[in-house]
């Protein structure tokens, strides 16, 4: 896999301690931990809002040298859904920030297409933005993000705001984006099962990071940094204590199937 964010030996004042961490190109990364572990300032870290010296690189280059509407258009950040738009037609706010790119008519019309497609918007395309749900609110953010064609979108804890059947379905939505890394922070280990890699913070240090399933078998490690584990891979694991199993099966009916053998 190809890198495309690499962080080095990152700390911040007494909130971060010696980060180090890579995100591949055309993954999904998941980032948890209990409240106050240090996610929420890594996030604003890597989206530039808070200034890091020679300790995060995009493509290799230093994010201090990257000009910031080189920045805007390589890098979406979703940080919180607290957002007052321009418009009050969701359509009307959407073709705003295509304006703002000076496409061409047809390119213009393309990426409107796209994002309301990729997003699964077109029953809320004529939908007063003050009348959206927090669901709803979530995927129009991330569109006005996803016309820019970024290359990584950062979302923040965003899934605070939405029921975990909704934080499901935006992973499998976010799974069809071809071409885009996504990295997403959240106290909430459930919707981690849609991503490729999962990092764990604990009062400001990395303390697990590698391939989600593998890091979520950690389980007397995950247990102690006061996180729940996703239901059936819990259940998963303590059947397979009882040898009654032999890895983590996430469907129901396959584990009866298992179990039945």
């Amino acid at each position: 896999m190809k890198e495309i964010i690499k962080v080095k030996q990152l700390c911040y004042g007494n909130i971060l301690d010696n980060i180090n961490l890579t995100f591949y190109e055309n993954t999904i990364h998941y980032i948890s931990g209990s409240s106050n572990c240090g996610k929420n300032t890594f996030m604003r870290i890597l989206s530039g809002d808070i200034f890091s010296s020679n300790q995060v690189f995009y493509q290799r280059e230093d994010i201090n040298t990257i000009s910031s509407y080189e920045f805007s258009r390589m890098v979406g950040e979703v940080l919180t859904l607290d957002k007052d738009f321009s418009f009050s037609i969701v359509k009307q706010e959407i073709l705003y920030q295509l304006d703002r790119l000076n496409l061409d008519r047809g390119e213009h019309l393309k990426r409107y297409q796209e994002v309301v497609k990729l997003l699964q918007l077109k029953e809320q395309i004529e939908k007063n933005t003050s009348d959206l749900n927090e669901y709803e609110k979530l995927k129009l953010l991330v569109a006005l993000q996803l016309v820019n064609r970024p290359k990584v979108l950062l979302l923040g804890n965003v899934f605070t705001y939405i029921t975990k059947k909704k934080q499901e379905e935006f992973m499998v939505l976010l799974k069809k984006i071809k071409g885009l890394t996504v990295i997403i922070s959240s106290n909430d280990l459930s919707s981690s099962l849609y991503s490729e890699h999962l990092h764990l913070f604990h009062k400001g240090k990395l303390i697990l990071s590698g391939k989600t399933m593998e890091v979520l078998k950690k389980d007397s490690i995950i247990n102690k940094l006061g996180l729940e584990l996703p239901f059936m891979v819990d259940l998963s694991l303590k059947l397979q204590y009882y040898n009654l199993l032999e890895d983590i099966e996430l469907g129901m009916n396959g584990m009866v199937q298992k179990l039945w053998k």
